[in-house]
């Protein structure tokens, strides 16, 4: 019994059963009794696997980009690692689309790849639920990183964002803040926890926030340098932006530092220790604990080649870091 007779038997998607046991929001009511109707009549639970492989001669890695600064820390982290204990990585750089995701599953299938790590940073979870559910992948280990998906022989490690935007959005408001603004790089499960949490933050202080102080920016540092001027120039009130990463973050620093802001406006970004490192931020910043997770990676894959049981789900805190 796995996730896909669950899906089957409740009548609903893979990705609404995955969402079910990962507490997600994003599951209506009647979904949510469904799937556990299911899974209690089942006996089926959640748990951990290990994966029948002898060896790991080839690893396959997949990401949407190296220029987002922690998909290139794990990538220039992970690739060297593989390279010491004679691993041969092979590295895919996909679009947001299942059938791009799907196709480099199929390639790393073709290639004999025994594993293969995801960096699901920039990818929506909807687009990794579709490429898995189609994708033919059974002898494979598959490693996702910033996300969790309940499927055999599916390893996830995750950082817990939205509690963690929860936390500093509460404290932000605590200490007077009364129109935060929140920006994000777009629709990946990353960023979407991290909205989540901050929806919570300002719905708990009995804050209603306008729509415009939402807002999704693409193109990083221009977009938000574009976006937070804007509404400076308005004349909003902002008084705190929350950024879904560093480079938004810079992106609205400058553009309250060239502007006239009446008030005092807080920055927070979210990303790596490497970025803080070679570039000391002007403001705070969720650490993402990128390091331990990619310990964390290179551990599952030693695990798997000796076919140890392997936790299914590893969340990591978050770590705010003041400047």
């Amino acid at each position: 019994m796995n996730i896909y007779d669950i899906s089957k038997i409740a009548g609903v998607s893979i990705a609404t059963v995955s969402r079910v046991f990962n507490n997600s929001a994003k599951v209506s009511d009647a979904a949510r009794k469904r799937v556990l109707d299911a899974a209690e009549s089942t006996g089926y639970r959640p748990g951990t696997r290990s994966v029948k492989s002898k060896s790991l001669p080839n690893i396959g890695i997949v990401c949407r980009s190296i220029t987002n600064p922690r998909s290139s820390y794990l990538i220039s982290r992970i690739i060297p690692a593989l390279f010491g204990k004679g691993l041969t990585p092979l590295l895919l750089i996909c679009n947001d689309n299942a059938a791009d995701l799907k196709h480099a599953f199929e390639y790393f299938a073709r290639h004999k790849t025994s594993a293969v790590i995801v960096d699901c940073l920039d990818f929506t979870d909807d687009t990794v639920h579709a490429a898995m559910q189609s994708a033919q992948y059974p002898e494979t280990a598959v490693i996702l990183l910033n996300l969790y998906i309940d499927a055999p022989n599916v390893f996830c490690a995750l950082c817990d964002m939205e509690k963690a935007v929860a936390s500093i959005t509460d404290k932000r408001i605590k200490d007077g803040c009364k129109s935060p603004v929140f920006l994000f790089s777009g629709m990946s499960d990353f960023c979407i926890s991290m909205l989540n949490g901050f929806k919570h933050a300002c719905g708990i202080n009995n804050l209603n926030i306008p729509p415009e102080n939402l807002h999704i920016c693409p193109d990083g540092i221009t977009s938000a340098y574009n976006y937070t001027a804007g509404l400076m120039s308005e004349g909003k009130n902002i008084d705190a932006v929350i950024c879904s990463d560093n480079n938004l973050g810079l992106g609205a620093y400058k553009a309250v530092c060239s502007g006239n802001a009446e008030n005092y406006i807080s920055i927070t970004g979210c990303g790596c220790t490497s970025f803080s490192d070679t570039c000391p931020l002007p403001f705070p910043s969720i650490y993402c604990r990128d390091e331990e997770i990619f310990r964390h990676t290179m551990d599952t894959l030693a695990n798997l080649i000796i076919n140890k049981p392997v936790s299914t789900k590893t969340v990591f805190t978050p770590i705010y870091i003041p400047c």
